[in-house]
């Protein structure tokens, strides 16, 4: 494919992009015209792209590559926000090397995507004196990530610092060189100069890799703030108030450096809310903490979970007269699968609530689990992008599989992982409110200490679970280059098939004598249960060679291997049992409880701290 006009701005991106789809395997010349449209004309293989924007053109490039098959081809879209953000969080679990960034960068430019929001916490170079910020954690060298903010640049893509000024400090504060620094185990002091000198270096550091003027502060999450090292200095202060004059401060910082901040403005409605509440239904703003807020400081709204207060709550922001962003996020973060049914749920009516809010700017987040593999927002990130340049996603499955090249059914089952069926259908508020993360706890919830088991004895899941192995292996077949994460997933859905008949019938067939059922789950249910999950661990160590730094790896080991051990466990002690050497199992004579445990599941066993 030949272009003629194309500016010079846009040559590097064209460069790039033209790698990426395979451009010049089209027989196709196209005129380049500067216009505030998006279209693409084709007739007897000559035609016109008109926009105005690099990232724009990335993504007519993409639609191009996708659509034309030598026949007259007409594409008119709209962009409906001036920025499609991404924001990818490298913090948690293994984070990326720069390949894999790249890769990702340019997946994002083809779907149109014009900033990326790098969530990075202590993942970037500090000054010596700050040793260990980020130490062992595959932190990035000031060198690398120019050169991906160059490299981003260069497709249209404008990489937005995201750091932290408060909460989520916790892998710096366990080190005590930050002793001085540490409110709590998880919040910066606020209140102390030498706490002001460490933000306003964070802040030089990352604005000098990144030509962005843009920095996003963070500010969400400071759970425990004004009732650590601050009250034992200063007595009690409600926690609001230290808050504002904390927000005031890191502005401050901002103003002088010349940068643009932007912060998450939870916290603002938690401490006003009667209970709380990130989220509420009502809520009466002072003009105290109105007037109180920095006017340099834009306000990120984000809400991944409740599309009842969407509107409401932007009304709430705009009080503020600050600039507002809105935030949603893919559901990657709930486990090793995302849940891309509540994902659609939610996107499709939160962004209907900021078109008609008028909002400018939103994101999409991507916060990672523990073992999240990063890809799986993909088909989120294609629909956050459809609903940007479409009235709606009704295109979606066939634009996913021609920009991305994967399979839209592949992509969209993984949500099996969590969904629970009401007669053949998502009961999207049973899944959410009722049984979030459902997957996740039956994943790496203790074989003989089954805190969930009363739910699987009401509802049994491994013959879902089992069908959802089969279809993976079935994808595996596609030839499309993305086998290697169907196979993930045929391994993520073989273990739970085992894993919940095991769950399902050990204990009952224990309480009832029925040791045949025992010496079935012993001679085959078990073996096939440890085989899989070190077939799963090898699957997950293929990705993160490829595409992970070495740092994080002893995370995703620490969650499989006590799986593994606690499995060779149970055949252990019902070995014993069987075998007339122990007479009782008191572990499987325990009553199972319908409560479990609450929502959230980072860990393994049945010491998950949900």
């Amino acid at each position: 494919m030949k272009i003629k006009g194309l500016p010079a701005s846009f040559k590097a991106s064209y460069a790039i992009m033209n790698d990426h789809l395979g451009l010049d395997e089209l027989d196709l010349t196209l005129s380049f015209v500067i216009s505030k449209e998006m279209t693409v004309e084709i007739r007897n293989g000559v035609g016109e792209i008109r926009c105005s924007e690099i990232h724009h053109l990335n993504r007519l490039l993409a639609l191009i590559k996708g659509y034309y098959k030598g026949e007259d081809l007409t594409i008119c879209e709209k962009a409906c926000f001036k920025t499609l953000s991404i924001m990818l969080d490298v913090s948690f679990g293994g984070p990326l090397n720069m390949d894999a960034l790249k890769e990702y960068f340019r997946q994002l430019a083809s779907l149109g995507y014009n900033q990326l929001w790098f969530y990075i916490e202590d993942m970037y170079e500090m000054p010596e004196k700050y040793k260990h910020f980020g130490y062992m954690r595959g932190r990035y060298s000031a060198a690398e990530l120019r050169e991906l903010d160059g490299y981003a640049d260069s497709i249209g893509i404008e990489i937005v610092p995201c750091i932290q000024t408060l909460g989520h400090m916790q892998h710096y504060l366990k080190w005590s060189e930050a002793s001085k620094y540490k409110e709590n185990g998880f919040c910066l002091l606020p209140g102390e100069e030498t706490t002001y000198e460490l933000i306003r270096d964070m802040l030089v550091a990352v604005s000098s890799v990144f030509r962005s003027r843009r920095v996003h502060v963070g500010l969400d999450e400071s759970a425990g703030l004004g009732t650590g090292t601050y009250l034992r200095r200063n007595g009690y202060r409600e926690p609001l108030n230290i808050f504002i004059e904390h927000v005031q401060r890191v502005a401050e910082i901002c103003s002088e450096l010349g940068l643009r901040p932007m912060m998450w403005n939870d916290m603002v409605f938690c401490y006003l809310s009667e209970h709380h509440e990130k989220y509420p239904k009502k809520l009466d703003i002072p003009e105290s903490v109105i007037s109180a807020m920095p006017k340099n400081m834009e306000l990120v709204y984000w809400n991944y979970e409740d599309e009842n207060c969407s509107e409401f709550i932007i009304d709430k922001n705009r009080e503020f007269g600050n600039p507002v962003i809105f935030a949603g996020g893919v559901w990657i973060f709930g486990g090793l699968l995302p849940d891309n049914e509540w994902s659609e749920y939610f996107h499709e009516k939160s962004i209907e609530a900021c078109k008609k809010k008028g909002i400018e700017e939103i994101c999409m987040t991507v916060w990672s689990y523990s073992t999240t593999i990063y890809q799986t927002s993909l088909l989120e990130a294609a629909r956050f992008a459809e609903l940007t340049y479409e009235d709606s996603s009704a295109l979606l499955p066939e634009r996913f599989e021609k920009i991305i090249g994967a399979s839209y059914e592949a992509f969209y089952d993984m949500s099996n992982y969590h969904a629970l069926y009401k007669e053949g259908e998502v009961d999207y508020k049973s899944m959410f409110y009722g049984e979030r993360f459902y997957g996740n706890k039956l994943m790496w919830q203790d074989l003989m200490l089954g805190i969930f088991d009363e739910k699987l004895y009401r509802e049994s899941r491994y013959g879902h679970y089992g069908k959802m192995a089969d279809q993976y292996l079935g994808y595996m077949t596609r030839g499309d280059g993305w086998e290697w994460l169907y196979s993930f997933c045929h391994c993520v859905f073989k273990v739970l098939s085992l894993k919940t008949y095991i769950s399902e019938k050990i204990a009952p067939a224990y309480k009832s004598g029925d040791k045949k059922t025992l010496a079935y789950i012993l001679a085959e249910k078990l073996p096939a249960l440890e085989n899989a999950w070190l077939e799963l661990t090898e699957a997950h160590h293929s990705h993160k060679d490829e595409y992970l730094r070495p740092f994080g790896a002893e995370i995703i080991d620490g969650m499989y291997g006590p799986q593994i051990m606690r499995t060779r466990y149970a055949m252990r002690r019902l070995g014993d049992y069987l075998g007339g050497i122990v007479d009782s199992l008191p572990e499987l004579a325990e009553p199972r409880y319908d409560e479990g445990a609450s929502a959230w599941g980072w860990s393994y066993g049945n010491l998950l701290s949900f």
